[in-house]
């Protein structure tokens, strides 16, 4: 007896509802043809490539706790200062960033700072050409503590935030 009911509720339902036209969603957002034909890239890597370009782009130097990485990668330590690399040559983005972290580093304290490498989409095969260079170059520089890469927010795969050492006084 139960069915027979349901049945005929749900008869009762689709006949009571026959010329109701459904509202539209208001939460949809109108997309506009974009006139520009060139392709637009993928904003999503896939988890496990972006955890290896995570690891692969984080650094500690030897006697510095971890801790100091992800405080720099969770934003606690402020970003006082960047460099932009975009367009230079190998060279000159090496010249250009060993005189900026000299340059940065403070005495009498850390100091945090951005190196845009870009993520060369911009290239002719879209690979950045300087974010190797630039990651070994942190490595090799004294003046780095550590380094990882940037949140989205602030450049992510095309660009690092580096903890500097304190300057030592000059005598």
């Amino acid at each position: 007896m139960e069915s027979r009911n349901r049945d005929d509720d749900a008869e009762v339902f689709s006949d009571a509802m026959k010329d109701v036209t459904p509202l539209r969603p208001h939460n949809l957002a109108v997309i506009n043809p974009v006139k520009d034909s060139r392709p637009i890239p993928p904003r999503h890597v896939p988890d496990s490539a972006e955890n290896e370009d995570k690891e692969e782009t984080a650094f500690v130097r030897s006697g510095i706790q971890r801790i100091v990485l992800r405080k720099l990668r969770n934003g606690q330590i402020p970003i006082e200062d960047e460099v932009d690399l975009h367009g230079d040559t190998v060279r000159e983005a090496e010249r250009h960033l060993r005189a900026f972290l000299l340059r940065t580093q403070t005495a009498g304290r850390q100091r945090g700072v951005r190196v845009i490498h870009g993520k060369g989409l911009g290239s002719p095969n879209q690979k950045s050409v300087l974010k190797d260079k630039v990651n070994n170059w942190l490595r090799e520089s004294e003046a780095v503590l550590a380094f990882c890469l940037a949140g989205s927010a602030n450049g992510g795969s095309g660009a690092v935030h580096v903890l500097l050492k304190r300057a030592t006084p000059r005598k």
